[in-house]
């Protein structure tokens, strides 16, 4: 068994005092007061951390929100301006498309009744270029006509008996070159000349007894050149329309058979 010494005894029970129930109650109480006023801070703090809190966050939340809903507000009102633009643009450019199309398409036609007009006047002015030429082309060579019968005959497929209109002042020649031109083309049977002042010199007309007609006057040959060059429907003022019959203004003069008829009675 141990022993105490009297030093270590005196130590230990140097500071020792008397334990009372009572006073532990007490110190106890004074802990658990001490806990709760403590704890009843930390919760005041927090409820105070917590209102601040939610009013910064409100504040903020505010904020960011009237920012925001400012930002979506302009990015909404651009959009719908920059809609609103294009759609008054769009209409002003379909306006203008409408218009500009009726003005082109105005354009156009009054182009095409020009061009057309301008056509027309080119060729009235070369067909009567072209008469005055060969006018002065007949002037300058009377065989011109007989040309123009050798033609004629050339035409001819069956054998038939042909009245041949000219100028007064062609029937002379014709009249020599006729007889040849008979030889020559053994479809022509037989040929009567008569002279009809309304042809130009030059022209020969030729005439069946079924009513066939080989136009070989020049103004004829011209308007027929003309005609195809005009338009569809133009008419050529200069055209030059046949007599039904040569007979009623016409001079009859002898025909080739005739003429040698007379020469055995003489």
């Amino acid at each position: 068994m141990g022993m105490i010494r009297r030093a270590d005894l005196e130590g230990h029970t140097q500071n020792a005092y008397v334990m009372d129930l009572g006073d532990l109650e007490k110190r106890g109480n004074s802990l658990v007061d001490a806990a709760n006023a403590k704890a009843t801070q930390i919760i005041e703090d927090a409820l105070k951390e917590r209102d601040r809190l939610i009013s910064t966050a409100s504040e903020e939340g505010h904020e960011q929100g009237l920012a925001q809903g400012l930002e979506q507000g302009l990015e909404k009102g651009r959009a719908e301006g920059l809609e609103e633009a294009r759609e008054a643009h769009r209409q002003k450019l379909e306006q203008l498309e409408t218009i500009w199309g009726d003005q082109l398409a105005h354009f156009e036609q009054q182009r095409d009744s020009m061009l057309e007009a301008a056509r027309v006047q080119v060729v009235e002015l070369a067909a009567k270029i072209a008469q005055r030429v060969v006018r002065r082309v007949v002037e300058l060579d009377p065989g011109v006509v007989t040309r123009e019968l050798e033609s004629v005959l050339s035409t001819i497929t069956e054998p038939t008996r042909l009245v041949i209109s000219v100028h007064p002042d062609d029937a002379v020649m014709v009249k020599e070159e006729l007889p040849h031109l008979i030889e020559r083309f053994a479809s022509c049977e037989h040929a009567q000349i008569v002279t009809d002042p309304a042809l130009p010199r030059g022209s020969c007309i030729a005439r069946t007894p079924g009513g066939g007609v080989v136009d070989a006057s020049l103004n004829g040959q011209i308007d027929r050149i003309i005609d195809s060059l005009l338009p569809t429907g133009h008419v050529h003022e200069g055209a030059m329309k046949l007599p039904d019959r040569p007979e009623s203004d016409a001079t009859a003069e002898p025909t080739s058979d005739q003429s040698d008829e007379q020469e055995d009675a003489a």
